[in-house]
């Protein structure tokens, strides 16, 4: 998938997940997890459910604070995870060496950018690694844990803990460790429910297919 995806598949994937075939559900995962403009998009649209209800956001005026905060809030969004990229491309290749080092240590690893930077590689990777996906995902779940729960507005720092846990089962399942997988996706499913418009991020928690 070397272009964008429009933005109304964006929304109909966070809005209504079922309606999107298994397959194409996965291969947009794959998608945003390796672009950064249709990841911020789709994180405005995951965190902003209630706020797009309202008609201010589409008010294509200048002035409008509704759409002037959305939008800040993806711009920050990409700028964060443009700078993780940078950060972690030492990191990325060499899962031993994420599972010694200290993310925590240091604080220019504790950002959300890099907590979904990570979250992404590992996306990216469980199909043919499974075991270094899980050790991407528990080095994004020890820094989202970490992290601020003011970090974001409406609560959706718990967006970026629940995908990282919610990647962690997935690629547990992988492993067929399937007791800590479910374990995971529960964790995931309360850290989703911390949000103040859940329903896509638990929309698309429940079609996850564990095999």
């Amino acid at each position: 998938m070397d272009e964008h995806i429009s933005e109304d598949e964006l929304a109909l994937y966070a809005f209504s997940p079922n309606a999107v075939s298994p397959e194409r559900r996965r291969a947009i995962d794959r998608h945003i997890s390796a672009c950064f403009s249709c990841r911020a998009t789709c994180d405005f649209f995951a965190v902003a459910e209630e706020d797009l209800g309202d008609p201010d956001v589409w008010e294509r005026t200048a002035g409008s604070a509704t759409l002037e905060a959305l939008t800040a809030y993806a711009e920050r969004i990409a700028e964060e995870d443009e700078e993780a990229e940078e950060l972690l491309k030492p990191l990325l290749g060499a899962p031993a060496k994420a599972a010694w080092k200290n993310l925590l240590a240091e604080k220019r690893y504790r950002t959300g950018g890099v907590v979904r930077q990570l979250t992404n590689h590992a996306v990216r990777i469980d199909e043919s690694d499974p075991l270094a996906a899980l050790t991407f995902a528990d080095a994004a779940i020890s820094i989202a844990e970490a992290l601020p729960n003011d970090l974001y507005p409406s609560g959706a720092v718990n967006e970026i803990r629940g995908r990282a846990w919610e990647e962690r089962g997935f690629a547990q399942s992988k492993l067929g460790e399937f007791k800590e997988a479910l374990e995971s996706l529960d964790h995931a499913e309360r850290m989703y429910k911390r949000l103040a418009s859940p329903g896509f991020s638990l929309g698309n928690l429940c079609t996850s297919q564990i095999s």
